[in-house]
């Protein structure tokens, strides 16, 4: 995460295309948490070409905060993956939340439906409305995203402090 990709203003990381698998800017809403800890690190330097969470080896310098690191920091903590993370969100998305799988599968940038269901990138968007889903998801993904994090503040603090 660069800071040139997030608009704390409007509560949102913007994903470009090339850092996703497939290859679709992805926008990911911030909850009021997420917000703290963006200005918390903006303390040390908000360069727009940094990273948010640099790494911190000489030899690394200029590099994000390598994958293993949380990885470890998880591994102490308790056992569980960052990929657990994912899963855990897609779980409480179906078990506990009201909203369509299709937005779920839209918060995770998993592709969903077949070419008619899916929103039109923005440069391919016509002038009047469709039938397309041209919108995309946010607003949804927005409101899923505080639920989760309202959910995830709600757990016992020994459950929550991971």
């Amino acid at each position: 995460m660069k800071w040139c990709q997030v608009d704390r203003a409007a509560g949102v990381w913007t994903m470009p295309p090339e850092r996703m698998k497939a290859f679709r800017e992805h926008r990911v809403p911030l909850t009021p948490r997420a917000l703290g800890i963006l200005d918390e690190m903006a303390h040390f330097g908000a360069d727009p070409d940094a990273y948010v969470f640099p790494g911190q080896q000489r030899k690394k310098k200029g590099r994000p905060l390598s994958t293993m690191t949380m990885e470890m920091v998880l591994r102490r903590m308790v056992d569980v993956t960052v990929h657990g993370f994912r899963s855990s969100f897609r779980d409480w998305c179906g078990e506990e939340s009201t909203f369509p799988r299709e937005v779920a599968e839209a918060v995770l940038a998993h592709i969903v439906g077949d070419e008619t269901e899916r929103p039109l990138p923005a440069r391919q968007r016509p002038r009047e409305p469709t039938g397309y889903a041209s919108s995309g998801v946010m607003p949804v993904a927005d409101m899923n995203s505080v639920r989760a994090a309202g959910y995830c503040d709600s757990l016992p603090s020994s459950m929550a402090s991971i």
